[in-house]
């Protein structure tokens, strides 16, 4: 009977995720500037910066309740994929498109079985 209790148990690195988040702040930042230069009204360039605001606060927020409810992620040799979210239970989860894996560094993308999607 072959083994498949084989699993590989990937942890997020706290400061990547804290590099993931201020990258996000700065291309915010650089988003308001690069509206700012834009040839429109004051009152149109207002609109699209508040506009550019709240659709990055919002991914920002989204990727921030991710990584809150994803504590570790195991990967088995079968091909089955668990997250541990954080009341430290493990929760079946499916790999989505649009992952990245390297040598050293991965963005994985997951949806748990109950539901959210996190990278």
């Amino acid at each position: 009977m072959p083994s498949n209790a084989y699993f590989a148990e990937l942890q997020p690195d706290p400061f990547l995720r804290r590099c993931v988040a201020w990258s996000g702040i700065v291309l915010v930042i650089a988003g308001i500037a690069a509206i700012a230069t834009l040839p429109l009204s004051l009152s149109a360039r207002m609109a699209a910066a508040l506009t550019w605001c709240l659709a990055s606060a919002w991914e920002l927020w989204r990727i921030g309740a991710g990584w809150a409810d994803c504590r570790a992620v195991r990967i088995f040799g079968d091909g089955e994929i668990r997250v541990r979210g954080g009341g430290d239970e493990w929760v079946r989860a499916r790999l989505l498109p649009g992952s990245v894996l390297l040598r050293r560094w991965a963005w994985i993308r997951v949806r748990r079985e109950d539901g959210p999607v996190f990278a």
